[in-house]
């Protein structure tokens, strides 16, 4: 399978709780307040994450290296350089549609498959750790839900900031892997968000099935890339209030989304290659009156860290929360 450098993608997914259990969520705001990624950067590092990140915000593509440092990709700089500013469709950019991840879900209590089944993905996932390790240092926790990878990663380089990701991979070819960022560790470990987090468990959204060439039991690799660019966006995104490049919205509640969580010098995430500011913010803005006047809510999307998990990252990765707590989805092939 040919794996791309990262994807464009970013999107905000709609839940389907495979679990059937309804969780008790710690607000990101109340009690994981986003990271304050910028607080400790020196000039040097300032200067990198700006570079970076107008890289991305010009539609060019990264490319990650050790211990998910990220690096501009510079063939596809050649190859882009057409003055648009934009994503091309070589660069897997964001789709406007439906999320894939939002399909139906399973039946509460169904089991995911047999146990030969379960265990032969778990083997597969466990068969890439190799490749992983080139890259990144991996903590493997196993439990008879799955499999936890917990990997350090240093999105711009070593001795700068330095953030976990903890990423869940379920033993069966029909979840989707979910994943949790962190800054600092044990009783300090706090949860990045909300930015292109999913809504309600507050876990990374970097991806969404179809929009990259993945499929469950294959490496994860791919996966802490793409991660490791997330973290990159955030590290820009708390430095200048935007975020950079590509970006897809909310399925279903679009303008609601946007009106909540886009700053005017976004992208828009309707594929008209035009800022929000120069494109749906006005628009947007007569859909919250109406909503407002209707007496509708124009509430951003819920999304709340399960409590299991924040225990999990400060009890330095000991306590395993249950996949019972985490609002699983199914996979969906496009």
């Amino acid at each position: 399978m040919q794996q791309q450098f990262f994807v464009a993608c970013v999107v905000v997914c709609e839940t389907n709780n495979l679990s059937g259990v309804s969780t008790t969520c710690v607000n990101f705001e109340a009690a994981v307040h986003p990271a304050q990624m910028a607080e400790s950067l020196n000039a040097h590092q300032r200067d990198r994450i700006l570079e970076l990140g107008a890289w991305r915000d010009q539609g060019h593509r990264f490319a990650v290296g050790l211990h998910g440092e990220v690096h501009k990709h510079e063939e596809h700089a050649k190859d882009n350089d057409n003055g648009s500013g934009q994503w091309q469709e070589a660069a897997a950019s964001a789709s406007s549609g439906p999320s894939s991840t939002s399909g139906p879900p399973a039946a509460p209590g169904s089991e995911p498959g047999s146990a030969e089944r379960r265990k032969s993905i778990i083997e597969d996932y466990k068969a890439h750790l190799s490749e992983v390790r080139r890259y990144f240092h991996v903590t493997l926790v196993e439990t008879e839900e799955g499999i936890w990878l917990i990997v350090p990663m240093w999105p711009i380089g070593k001795p700068g900031p330095r953030f976990t990701v903890a990423l869940y991979l379920p033993p069966t070819i029909d979840v989707t892997p979910t994943a949790f960022g962190f800054r600092s560790s044990g009783q300090l470990a706090r949860a990045i968000g909300k930015r292109h987090t999913n809504s309600p468990e507050g876990s990374i959204c970097a991806w969404s099935d179809g929009d990259i060439e993945w499929a469950p039991g294959d490496s994860p690799f791919l996966l802490l890339r793409l991660y490791a660019e997330w973290l990159l966006c955030q590290l820009f995104y708390q430095s200048e209030g935007y975020w950079p490049g590509s970006q897809s919205g909310m399925v279903g509640a679009e303008a609601v989304y946007r009106w909540n969580e886009f700053d005017p010098r976004e992208w828009c995430d309707c594929g008209s290659q035009k800022r929000y500011g120069n494109c749906h913010q006005f628009s947007d803005a007569a859909i919250i009156a109406s909503l407002k006047a209707r007496g509708k809510s124009v509430a951003p999307p819920l999304r709340e860290i399960p409590p299991s998990v924040l225990t999990f990252a400060r009890s330095d990765w000991r306590k395993v929360p249950p996949a019972s707590d985490l609002p699983l989805r199914i996979f969906t092939m496009a």
